[in-house]
């Protein structure tokens, strides 16, 4: 097994942890471990505890952290419903599960880090109703400067074609304003 990770962990005795994650190639899956030891590094050093703004900066980097691996997650879940999809599709079936695994030890990782040093999660604080809202309220925004008036800055546009691209814009335009509304009703 190749060894990919070893993390020293201290505790709130003596004893400190030492996470180890390894890679089977045989195979393909990822064990992680974790065991005691009594080593007193820290005593060594003047580390007192964490105070308030420690934990802080250490909790927001864990969030930024989940928010990269959120990403990654978007990426491999997604099916290519848009036309206009940002990614070629080279993702392995082996790879994504090579992915999905380290993903999650690496979240347990980040909880179990956490919750060792004492720092609690935050409860979710956004309305997921509220950011789709915002989001549609950004598209009608966005779909307001696509109009013939907005773009002839870019250069002349014929009359007919000024017509069909209001026709076109104007039917998208419908559509966000159109599911806000239905939103609203439940």
């Amino acid at each position: 097994m190749e060894e990919l990770f070893t993390a020293s962990v201290p505790g709130k005795s003596a004893a400190h942890g030492i996470w180890t994650l390894r890679f089977d190639a045989q195979d393909r899956s990822l064990v992680a471990t974790f065991s005691f030891s009594q080593s007193y590094w820290w005593k060594t050093s003047a580390v007192r505890g964490l105070n308030e703004d420690h934990k802080k900066h250490l909790l927001i980097t864990m969030e930024h952290l989940d928010e990269s691996l959120t990403s990654i997650e978007h990426i491999l879940d997604s099916k290519p419903s848009s036309p206009f999809d940002h990614f070629i599709r080279d993702i392995t079936p082996d790879q994504n599960e090579l992915i999905t695994k380290r993903i999650a030890v690496i979240r347990q990782l980040m909880a179990y880090t956490l919750k060792r040093l004492d720092i609690p999660l935050r409860e979710p604080r956004k309305s997921a109703l509220r950011m789709i809202d915002t989001s549609l309220v950004f598209m009608e925004l966005t779909l307001m400067e696509t109009g013939v008036k907005n773009i002839l800055g870019f250069g002349e546009i014929s009359e007919e074609w000024g017509v069909v691209l209001d026709e076109m814009m104007g039917e998208i335009r419908k559509h966000p304003e159109k599911l806000r509304l239905d939103l609203q009703t439940f």
